[in-house]
């Protein structure tokens, strides 16, 4: 395989990532409705709970595709930092 064949297959992965992703995290906002964790009158007319279950939708992401090995958690971070 070619480095460019390689980066689009790659590429392709991660898009497929991110749309499994976003569907599993559309069936869990109503969860987090049917939690019991919300009272919505204290978050009325602003952004703060769609920015607070969005968060908790990320970490839930984030503990599911964390690298496993110290090298890959660093490559990581690496690109983190430098999106």
């Amino acid at each position: 395989m070619t480095e460019k064949q390689l980066k689009r297959a790659i590429i392709k992965k991660t898009r497929d990532m991110i749309k499994e992703s976003a569907a599993c995290m559309e069936k869990k906002i109503e969860r987090a409705f049917n939690s019991g964790g919300i009272n919505l009158p204290d978050y009325e007319d602003n952004n703060v709970l769609p920015r607070i279950i969005f968060t908790a939708l990320l970490k839930g992401e984030l503990d599911q595709y964390k690298p496993i090995s110290n090298d890959d958690k660093k490559v990581a971070e690496n690109l983190y930092l430098l999106m």
